[in-house]
């Protein structure tokens, strides 16, 4: 099965241009900043697998997923062109319920008129008729070649020294000797390599924010974190992920119910600083992220 072709329309204001796929998704597939013609998006056409349900196109870009990661559950083809209606400032992309669960997907995208900030609202929707535990996972696939950064903050939830305050997850292929791997006292940062192995690493952090830096960008989104409800994934609401094709912000909103007719979101926040001569290396990012985060 050949991926749908990535037909785009545009949302824009003075500092930047996102385009959003109209063939498949919900999908933001491209982001540039004002004058450039650079994609700060990874693009992988190329990629895909197969699943019992059939052929599965990640595309790159900016995506919703479900959690906890479950291939006949996560991985359901979403090919079918959405539904695009305007918002004032953005536009609210809806996907087809998939074909297994009744779960629709939307997108509601809204630019900053005063700057290089975006919301993005994540929606689940459940039209099916049994109710489900998911988590909305919100998924940035960026180009390789930077460094990005995740705060190390405790969630400050109890003030007992004797109690732990911070975990990490790890999956069967991390490696903690990983040399694209840097710890901090404040911050986690993972450098995007394109010519070694897949690494993923999980934090629960008070932050709530995640970066990127790369080619003189410097990419932040932040979505604000409830404790009072479970995380997947050992508790994770954050997690960065890299391979030898893309980098990988996600962001994850806490377990929930959801039954049939209800609904329920993730909100994230981004930013953008373009035109930075800071190096790209691990310390000038840190010193970045302590800075503009």
């Amino acid at each position: 099965m050949t991926a749908a072709q990535p037909v785009t329309q545009a949302i824009e204001n003075a500092s930047l241009r996102l385009e959003y796929m109209t063939g498949a998704g919900p999908r933001l597939l491209r982001l540039f900043t004002n004058g450039s013609d650079r994609n700060l998006f990874a693009e992988i056409p190329q990629v895909s697998w197969q699943t019992p349900h059939g052929t599965y196109h990640p595309y790159g870009g900016h995506r919703l997923w479900r959690s906890p990661e479950i291939p006949a559950a996560t991985y359901l083809p979403d090919d079918r062109p959405p539904r695009v209606e305007a918002l004032p400032g953005g536009v609210r992309i809806t996907g087809a319920p998939d074909s297994v669960h009744g779960l629709g997907k939307t997108l509601e995208v809204r630019l900053d008129p005063a700057g290089p900030r975006v919301t993005v609202d994540h929606i689940f929707t459940n039209l099916g008729t049994q109710a489900v535990e998911i988590a909305p996972w919100a998924i940035t696939q960026l180009e390789p070649g930077g460094w990005a950064v995740a705060p190390n903050t405790p969630p400050r939830l109890n003030t007992n020294t004797y109690l732990p305050d911070r975990s990490l997850a790890l999956w069967p292929y991390t490696r903690l000797d990983d040399p694209r791997l840097r710890f901090m006292d404040d911050l986690v940062l993972v450098q995007a390599d394109a010519t070694v192995s897949p690494f993923k690493i999980g934090l629960r952090s008070n932050g709530g924010w995640l970066s990127y830096y790369n080619g003189g960008v410097f990419f932040r989104k932040q979505a604000q974190p409830d404790w009072g409800q479970p995380y997947p994934d050992f508790g994770c609401n954050m997690e960065v992920y890299t391979d030898n094709r893309f980098l990988e912000l996600e962001t994850l909103g806490p377990l929930a119910p959801l039954a049939p007719g209800g609904s329920l979101s993730h909100r994230e926040t981004w930013q953008i600083w373009a035109g930075l001569d800071a190096p790209c290396t691990s310390d000038a990012t840190a010193e970045l992220a302590r800075t503009l985060c």
